[in-house]
């Protein structure tokens, strides 16, 4: 039985493991060079993108034709190196994903909060249909904005047969008005250019709850409110959360 697979690009994985080389160089201004992710690739041995996945079943034996199938079509693009477990286990930012599909907790994704100094950071999931055109579309889109506004492309795409989500962090140094600043308007603007397109979150920060109902259809919108005062008349669930008000929208 295989799980959701997870797509991560080389700094969902990388950034766990330290603080940005290129972050002090700029004061935080500038994305990480695409030399500076090549260093860090070959550093951690990783792919600039890179997919896991588990199978369970009751052997190792019971699940080799699987591996194998999954193995043989990766192989024929020619570029795709497969990561045997045994050796995954021995490139740490690999082992978040091993923790996650053996059902252990861990902390290892936390380490992005010191890629830049401050701590900070704000995820944005989208979601998108499993359609190899769109998912291009949208790391093309994404990334240009991140390093409009001076910030490090990390996503992770956790993926089933239709739809993926998209676990886009945006790091950034909680202690620099104008960085603070900046990843406030990265956030706004990815999410009003998905969008654009048709595509909304599936978990909004606090701070954006009501920022996204506000670009929902008002028949959407009126539908959650109701329902909300339909289960929730004195509105002791959640006051003031998730852009739903009281009562519907006159």
């Amino acid at each position: 039985m295989p799980t959701l697979f997870r797509v991560s690009n080389d700094l969902y994985l990388c950034g766990s493991e330290g603080e940005s080389p290129e972050y002090r160089a700029s004061a935080g201004k500038h994305s990480i060079s695409d030399e500076g992710r090549r260093h860090l690739r070959e550093r951690h041995r990783l792919g600039a993108w890179n997919v896991s996945g588990a199978f369970y079943g009751p052997s190792a034996a019971a699940m080799e034709p699987q591996i194998q199938r999954v193995r043989d079509m990766f192989g024929q693009g020619g570029k795709a190196r497969y990561i045997a477990h045994e050796d995954a286990a021995a490139i740490p930012p690999l082992q978040v994903a091993i923790n996650a599909f053996s059902g252990v907790p861990s902390m290892g994704e936390l380490g992005l909060l010191k890629w830049r100094p401050g701590g900070g950071n704000i995820w944005f999931l989208p979601g998108t249909p499993m359609v190899g055109r769109v998912a291009n579309e949208f790391q093309r889109l994404c990334r240009k904005i991140y390093e409009e506004f001076g910030l490090d492309y990390t996503v992770m795409n956790v993926c089933s047969a239709r739809f993926a989500r998209g676990l886009h962090v945006i790091t950034f140094n909680r202690e620099d008005a104008d960085e603070r600043a900046r990843a406030d308007a990265c956030y706004r603007k990815m999410s009003e250019e998905v969008g654009a397109r048709g595509v909304f979150v599936g978990r909004a920060p606090v701070d954006y709850h009501d920022f996204h109902m506000r670009q929902a259809m008002p028949a959407f919108r009126d539908a959650c409110s109701g329902i909300k005062a339909a289960l929730d008349p004195n509105g002791v669930i959640a006051p003031g959360r998730y852009g739903i008000a009281g009562k519907p929208a006159q």
